[in-house]
């Protein structure tokens, strides 16, 4: 589906209608700019709700490269992206990145276990 100007809006509410179709593009549609995005899916168009959680998956790549380029840097950076893999339970309250009270404990002894490391010494990058 491609859809421009005004059809652009109209695409969208077409695929949104249409959940198969495989792709959209947007040229020059109306509602441009930073909040097009969202106000879009706040309105049920577009991410819809899990804007945040979209973001997220498209920002994590970005986030881990930059981590390890800082690293190769000699920057020390503990990275605390994986501290919940092991955890059964779910923590998160959202798709974005808020946790329960399980989660933030979890995370205040993970920091609190760099600090102490850092007071002892030089330590090798944990991934």
């Amino acid at each position: 589906m491609i859809g421009h100007s005004n059809g652009g809006m109209l695409a969208v509410r077409h695929v949104v209608d249409h959940p198969q179709t495989p792709a959209l593009v947007l040229l020059s549609a109306h509602g441009g700019g930073r909040a097009m995005v969202p106000g879009a899916s706040k309105a049920g168009l577009l991410a819809g709700d899990r804007l945040d959680e979209i973001t997220a998956q498209a920002m994590y790549p970005k986030f881990i490269a930059r981590i390890e380029s800082l690293r190769a840097q000699g920057i020390d950076i503990t990275s605390l992206t994986n501290i919940y893999a092991s955890e059964p339970d779910t923590l998160y309250v959202d798709a974005c990145c808020h946790v329960n009270q399980r989660g933030y404990d979890r995370m205040a002894e993970a920091i609190g276990t760099h600090i102490v490391q850092m007071q002892k010494g030089p330590r090798e990058a944990a991934p």
